[in-house]
């Protein structure tokens, strides 16, 4: 989280690129040299967490570098393969994977990079193809500021006039009841939010029922899983510390706290590739 070690990740300081070489001092801001460094300036291609390239990029390609998360369901079969565990075994050993904050681009791309957990047989959504122009990080934000040109989105999508006012796009072509809440009126986004809320409430009950520990989820305190010592299903004073951090996880618990969570640290997901989540 450095200019310094962005630059030493690029290769611009002379080292060898794609690795941090040297500490580098954290704390500072993503300067003019983040971006216009002379690799970054001409990248057009980024490797994702599950070793997937996407090539052929725009300039969003310096966005996609940091904004892509750390893991993937690459990572999260890894781990469970290492574990030995059968699919409702638990163990210490198997921790929680956490892909990262603000994982856009992995969103973005869908099932092409695999930032979520995709699970075997299934068929999950590629790249969110939005109309030309505002398919990529740079067509819809400003890439100095981070802005969102909403004033743009405004052309196709009536009502919207602020930030806020996304939320509540529903294209009128989506006749899926995706929550099964009985309404195909409610924005993509809130239906998103009802299928999290029904995933979790699934979580809750596995970790209870069948793993025989209760579990809590707090997005504000790392490793965000943690277990739920009195079992009333909410986070309480003292449960969302480290000491606490759950640590009954099976690799079907596992796969479904990493999809829970992968949802969670894309704020704008609904809109980055809604179907995909």
């Amino acid at each position: 989280h450095s200019e310094t070690g962005y630059v030493d990740f690029l290769g611009d300081d002379g080292s060898a690129p794609g690795v941090v070489d040297a500490a580098a001092p954290i704390g500072t801001v993503v300067s003019c040299t983040v971006c216009h460094s002379p690799s970054a300036a001409s990248k057009t291609s980024v490797v994702f967490p599950s070793g997937v390239e996407i090539t052929g990029l725009d300039a969003s390609a310096r966005c996609m570098e940091c904004h892509q998360g750390r893991a993937s369901t690459v990572q999260v079969n890894n781990a469970i393969a290492a574990s030995g565990l059968g699919p409702d075994d638990s163990s210490p050993d198997l921790g929680f994977i956490n892909i990262h904050y603000f994982a856009a681009a992995s969103s973005l791309y869908g099932s092409e990079v695999q930032g979520s957990y995709q699970y075997e047989g299934m068929r999950y959504q590629p790249k969110f193809a939005h109309v030309p122009g505002y398919d990529s990080c740079i067509g819809c934000h400003n890439p100095h500021t981070l802005e969102l040109k909403v004033n743009e989105c405004a052309a196709c999508h009536a009502n919207v006039a602020t930030v806020e006012d996304l939320l509540a796009i529903r294209m009128p072509g989506s006749l899926v009841d995706y929550d099964g809440d009985g309404s195909v009126q409610e924005s993509l986004h809130d239906e998103l939010e009802g299928l999290q809320a029904l995933l979790f409430q699934a979580i809750q009950a596995y970790a209870s029922e069948v793993v025989g520990t209760p579990i809590v989820y707090d997005e504000h305190a790392y490793p965000y899983f943690f277990i739920d010592t009195n079992a009333n299903g909410a986070v309480d004073e003292g449960e969302a510390a480290f000491p606490n951090r759950y640590n009954a996880f099976t690799p079907r618990l596992l796969r479904a706290a990493y999809n829970f969570q992968a949802y969670e640290k894309d704020p704008g997901a609904f809109a980055h590739n809604g179907k995909y989540h």
